[in-house]
């Protein structure tokens, strides 16, 4: 608890916090704070005896800033000009809804099409198969179901969504 009072009046974090977070540095620093009362007051003792603690933390913001990082996706999303802008998770789940159930329609409206064509490009086979395969959630557990081979199981799958991915972009998705 001493390390952590000590730590929160330490300025150089602080800097190292506006220097990589510079619009959301209170937040970050937050954030970091979140950190180290989560992490076992044992390691971070032992971080502050071998003398690698400043690195520690500031590789621990770049760590959550960067594009995988925790921070980078609460506060950030990247549009098509590149830049970062703040939003709330609620609006970024309402439009990736939205998304979803769009792309979901046409893959929906595409497979029945694969489905009516019937027997002539094996739309019904390949479909099935895609439906069971989604059910079943692995190639091998569909070939022992199905006594199908696995290999030609995953070569089907994986020609059945090129040629979905393809005929969706075409549709314009």
């Amino acid at each position: 608890m001493e390390l952590l009072i000590e730590l929160s009046k330490d300025v150089k974090i602080k800097e190292a916090c506006k220097k990589i977070g510079y619009p959301n540095h209170e937040d970050l620093y937050q954030e970091l704070f979140i950190i180290l009362c989560e992490l076992p007051t044992e390691k971070l003792q032992k971080i502050k005896q071998d003398g690698y603690l400043h690195y520690w933390v500031v590789r621990t913001l770049l760590n959550i800033t960067s594009p995988r990082g925790s921070f980078y996706k609460k506060y950030y999303i990247i549009n098509d000009e590149g830049a970062g802008e703040k939003l709330t998770e609620q609006a970024e789940e309402n439009e990736q809804l939205l998304e979803l159930e769009s792309k979901r329609a046409e893959v929906e409206k595409l497979l029945e099409r694969y489905e009516q064509s019937g027997q002539e490009g094996s739309g019904w086979y390949k479909v099935n198969l895609l439906k069971q395969w989604i059910e079943v959630g692995s190639s091998r557990k569909l070939s022992k179901l199905t006594g199908i081979c696995y290999r030609t199981i995953c070569k089907d799958i994986n020609d059945f969504t090129k040629e979905l991915r393809t005929n969706l972009n075409n549709s314009g998705c």
